[in-house]
């Protein structure tokens, strides 16, 4: 075989091997909540496409958890695999008022029981990721009635394109789902300085670049809560130099 030939059936291996099962999963999320109301609630639409992979994986869990400030994980749903198209609607009633989620399809084995055993991401991420790049499947939902920020730290410019500013997130957010964002003209006078400021906004997939990156609405400076250090005694300090 002429050997200028192999790239592209390298190429075309590997995009047969990652479009076989095409399949996606959707995630919109509706915050519920009213001034006055000491009740709050998230509806999620989940729109699933089964077309297979994934063979270890026998349902789709939906969990949450809070993003600022940073909380555990909580399985709010197992669904059970099924071929086709389907959508569903998810209510959860567990959310605090005042406070923003994320929450992420992630695959589940043996059983289709919230939080038991985990499949094998990747895989899972081959037959569901909807933007095909391995991202997570999440969607993010900020609970009123108040304003509530969905971010904290400092704002850092970035010398790429992909985005205004990369965020230095405080020790009580959860830094790993989005880094970056845009902004209204205004909050170019915190980028670049040690100015902490309070984001709101919204959180959206952008791009294979990216991923998510945090939209912007308003800031407000507010300096990150202080990081507690655990008091040593005279025993610890012994142990060092032991």
């Amino acid at each position: 075989m002429n050997q200028r030939y192999l790239p592209l059936l390298v190429v075309a291996a590997a995009f047969a091997a990652t479009s076989a099962f095409a399949g996606s999963i959707h995630m919109t999320a509706t915050s519920l909540s009213a001034p006055g109301s000491p009740h709050a609630g998230v509806i999620l639409d989940v729109q699933i496409d089964d077309t297979g992979g994934a063979s270890d994986c026998v349902g789709i869990g939906i969990r949450r958890r809070a993003i600022y400030p940073c909380g555990p994980w909580t399985c709010i749903q197992s669904i059970p695999r099924q071929s086709g198209a389907r959508t569903l609607q998810v209510f959860d009633g567990g959310v605090d008022l005042n406070t923003s989620y994320v929450y992420e399809a992630v695959g589940q084995a043996v059983l289709p029981i919230c939080g038991l055993f985990a499949s094998d991401p990747t895989a899972f991420s081959r037959a569901f990721d909807p933007t095909t790049w391995g991202f997570p499947i999440i969607v993010f939902a900020t609970v009123g009635p108040d304003p509530t920020p969905i971010a904290h730290g400092k704002l850092v410019l970035q010398q790429d394109a992909s985005s205004a500013f990369a965020i230095e997130t405080c020790a009580e957010g959860c830094p790993w789902y989005f880094r970056a964002g845009y902004g209204f003209p205004e909050l170019s006078q915190y980028i670049g300085t040690d100015t902490e400021v309070l984001l709101y906004g919204t959180v959206e997939y952008c791009c294979n670049c990216c991923g998510h990156l945090l939209h912007v609405t308003s800031a407000v400076p507010s300096p990150c809560a202080p990081v507690a250090v655990a008091m040593k005694t005279w025993a610890d300090v012994k142990q060092l130099y032991k």
